[in-house]
């Protein structure tokens, strides 16, 4: 029984902490509230508008000025791509994000499904090991069961989210494959379509 409640606490402190992403943006909102502090700058847009996630939640503020990886940056209504700003290092959350912006995503997204794959699997086995031990008369029989059934019931929602993410960026990447694939732009005697091959 104590192997398996160790094993247990294991993958829920595993679990806990690979989940548990650091943030450390900072967000002066215009109405001069409290600043946001410890979150996840997404994306600015119509220059001062600042989506960000913290503890999981998304949302969208308006600010004054922002602290992003470490650069302290004043925003304004006026400035449009506040990317294109001397000295602004915002490219990736102000523009389209790059190809390269949703690999690690994918691979993370990947790993977390597969734990998920592998831990409800393993918990189906303990369930499984319950189930035999309850024909034979063991004593261990309750404790192989509920470990099953916790580790099943941590693997299924972390399977799940991990397949969406990973599908979400799937869809993002290929769609900038095609994009990056295919253009169409003016020409001097119309529009042309380009083919990057």
């Amino acid at each position: 029984m104590k192997p398996i409640l160790i094993i247990l606490v294991l993958l829920h402190l595993y679990t806990v902490g690979y989940s548990q992403e650091s943030c450390s943006d900072v967000i002066f909102p215009v109405n001069q509230g409290e600043s946001i502090v410890n979150c996840c700058i997404i994306r600015i847009t119509n220059g001062n508008r600042v989506q960000y996630v913290k503890e999981s939640d998304t949302a969208i503020v308006e600010a004054s000025a922002i602290v992003y990886s470490g650069q302290h940056v004043f925003l304004s209504r006026n400035i449009q791509d506040p990317a294109r700003v001397p000295g602004n290092n915002l490219a990736g959350i102000t523009a389209e994000f790059e190809y390269s912006y949703y690999q690690p995503i994918f691979r993370k997204a990947t790993r977390q499904r597969n734990i998920g794959i592998a831990m409800t699997f393993v918990g189906v086995f303990f369930e499984i090991i319950g189930l035999a031990f309850s024909s034979t008369g063991s004593d261990d029989k309750l404790g192989w069961f509920i470990a099953g059934f916790a580790i099943r019931n941590v693997g299924i929602p972390v399977w799940i989210s991990g397949g969406i993410k990973r599908g979400n960026n799937r869809r993002a990447m290929d769609y900038l494959r095609l994009k990056k694939l295919f253009s169409v732009g003016p020409a001097s005697n119309g529009i042309e379509l380009r083919v990057h091959l």
